[in-house]
């Protein structure tokens, strides 16, 4: 969820399209309507944690010869 110009609570067109049509499959959905708990851990089945980086342990990716670019403007 972000903030629209006008400073009001919305929903970025492109997670809520997400959760419409590829996590719920409803095309009727609203934001107004997200369940937090219930379909953040929905989208969490629903891409087996691919999505929802929560661990920071990149020991495996550097141990593999990884290299990490981190950019922020």
């Amino acid at each position: 969820m972000g903030w629209d110009p006008d400073q009001r609570p919305a929903a970025s067109r492109v997670d809520e399209s997400h959760y419409r049509f590829v996590v719920l499959g409803d095309s009727n959905w609203d934001y107004r309507k997200l369940n937090f708990d219930a379909d953040v851990a929905l989208t969490d089945k629903f891409h087996h944690g691919l999505i929802n980086a929560t661990d920071p342990d990149l020991s495996a990716f550097f141990k593999h010869g990884g290299r990490l670019l981190q950019f922020h403007c």
